[in-house]
Parts: structure tokens; sequence; C-alpha cells
């Protein structure tokens, strides 16, 4: 089996079971000291979905992707629509009939 093949069994095995014993991890995949390492490094700080707790590994679940900022650009071929609280324009100004006289 591969490492990224026990990487995802063990992910597995951890979000249903919600706490594993390292121990019950080397004999489950049968992995050296090293491969318990690799496997815990990978859990715990590149996918951030466990936690080591002694000798356990907790399921923390994985971090939620950031949101992407809205687009605020316009579409194409429409105009943006006006905001409620600004005033419109129509137009220039008309000269008052005051100043005409």
């Amino acid at each position: 089996m591969s490492f990224l093949e026990t990487v995802a069994k063990a992910k597995a095995y951890l979000r249903e079971h919600a706490r594993v014993s390292l121990q019950g991890l080397r004999r489950e995949f049968d992995l050296d000291e090293t491969a318990v390492d690799e496997l815990i490094e990978e859990l715990v700080d590149v996918q951030q979905v466990a936690a080591r707790e002694g000798k356990v590994l907790s399921w923390i679940g994985a971090v939620p992707p950031r949101p992407k900022p809205p687009n605020r650009s316009p579409r194409r071929g429409r105009s943006p629509k006006p905001r409620l609280n600004q005033p419109r324009h129509h137009g220039p100004p008309r000269p008052s009939v005051a100043n005409s006289r």
C-alpha cells in the first residue's frame, strides 16, 4: 500500500471513530516508527485534520477553505445597478427661472 493510500485509510478511520492510538495505527497498517511519524505529520501538520494528544490522534476535521471575495466588476453588457443611497443624475442641471430674467 502506498503512503497516500495509508493516509487516506487512516484519515477515513479517524473521521469515523474520532480517536485512534498510535499503536493502533502501527498495527493496522504495519508501520515502523518513521512511517508513523510521517503519517502523523501528514494528518496533523499538512492536512490539519487531526491533533496529537500524547499517544492518541484525535479528529478535528478539515479546516474550511477561505471563501473567495465576491466579484465586484459588472458583467459585460450590463450596467451596474444604482445604489439606493446615492442620488440619481438625469443629465446636466437646468438653469433656474430666476436667473434667466
